[in-house]
């Protein structure tokens, strides 16, 4: 039990306290934004004084605590608490920061809003001010937070519901922009411009989506150790994994044997490989300084971020696609895969065959893959 402070034989309450000095008609007070006032009284009169102050602050502080519910900036964090008390593993994930950052702005832009009177009327000018993808951020986890203020009742209303029959925000339509397809004679272009860089990881990559259709995901993890035996190239893809689970997941094999361009594209990764500090990828680079803190993970291992960007910085470096209309955007590592499927159709590969090989779950996909690389068939 905390023991109580006594001045000339009186009790003295919080935030009270004698002279320095001694002074018996000097006291301090420490005030609610922690500054010290000084009073010079009786003792009776300053614990009076003291003791009036504090009930003061004591409603102030109360009255202040029942305000800051009305606003957003107090629920943004209640509903973030909440969230991270659900799945604690979330709060360290780079997409749920990213949420909390967005959801934090919005409460400093509405923070003399009341929550009540968030309707989808008076957040429209806003909301129309946002573009389509940031709009798209946006609405998921906007739409989590008014239901978890509806479930308290501090509003009735959610601007970003996506239920017709109540008022709500409407999204911007998807721009009409298309990724341009790849073409043969393009990705050689970009392999040699990758080459010149010294980027020899994008074109080891390059050739081995060429070569098994695999996604970018999957082709940085391919690994001499797991997927590698003998003149057999083996992968489980990472997405089938996902959708259907290990049992179910698609897996591709290769035989290197059969296959002169993947055969030579394995044997230049290990050459790379030992250069790159005995990297167990088949993509590795060895990057300027050693950055990475995780011991678990090889430093000569391509991260996908790095990946991407020296891809783009070799096919910018060609300066093919300089004037590309504004509707559309230059090709990406994932056009390599549709140019890879349409290779198949055109060595005569049946479309059950490049479906499997594709690792699709239906056929419409890969007739998609094929119109939109700029190539019509008719396939049986």
């Amino acid at each position: 039990m905390k023991k109580s402070r006594m001045a000339g034989g009186v009790v003295l309450p919080c935030n009270l306290y004698p002279d320095n000095n001694g002074n018996p008609r000097i006291w301090r007070y420490r005030n609610d934004k922690g500054s010290i006032e000084r009073w010079h009284c009786e003792v009776s009169e300053a614990v009076s004084r003291a003791i009036s102050k504090n009930e003061r602050g004591r409603r102030t502080r109360k009255r202040f605590k029942k305000v800051e519910k009305l606003y957003p900036e107090f629920w943004v964090e209640d509903y973030i608490r909440f969230a991270v008390s659900l799945n604690p593993e979330r709060k360290s994930k780079r997409s749920f920061q990213c949420y909390c950052y967005l959801l934090r702005k919005f409460a400093a832009q509405f923070n003399n809003t009341r929550v009540k009177s968030m309707t989808a009327k008076s957040l429209e000018p806003w909301w129309m001010e946002l573009s389509h993808d940031q709009q798209k951020q946006r609405r998921s986890e906007l739409n989590r937070l008014f239901q978890h203020m509806i479930k308290h009742g501090a509003t009735t209303h959610n601007p970003f519901t996506k239920d017709d029959s109540k008022p709500r925000l409407i999204t911007r339509a998807t721009p009409l922009k298309r990724r341009l397809p790849l073409t043969s004679s393009q990705f050689w272009v970009i392999h040699d411009s990758a080459k010149e860089l010294g980027y020899y990881h994008v074109c080891i990559a390059m050739l081995l989506s060429f070569c098994t259709t695999m996604r970018q995901g999957d082709v940085i993890e391919l690994r001499f150790d797991n997927n590698l035996d003998g003149s057999y190239l083996r992968k489980q893809i990472n997405k089938s994994t996902r959708q259907r689970g290990a049992a179910g997941a698609a897996r591709l094999e290769f035989d290197l044997e059969l296959d002169e361009r993947l055969a030579e594209t394995v044997q230049w990764a290990k050459e790379m490989s030992f250069a790159n500090w005995d990297c167990p990828y088949l993509v590795s680079h060895r990057p300027k300084r050693r950055t990475r803190r995780d011991k678990s993970i090889h430093p000569a291992r391509v991260r996908k971020e790095t990946l991407c960007e020296h891809f783009k910085q070799a096919r910018d470096a060609t300066r093919l696609w300089d004037t590309h209309p504004k509707s559309s955007t230059p090709p990406t590592f994932h056009e390599i895969r549709g140019l890879a499927i349409l290779e198949l159709v055109r060595k005569g590969y049946s479309i059950q065959e490049v479906k499997n090989l594709a690792a699709h779950t239906d056929e419409r996909i890969t007739r998609l893959f094929i119109i939109n690389g700029g190539h019509r068939h008719s396939l049986n």
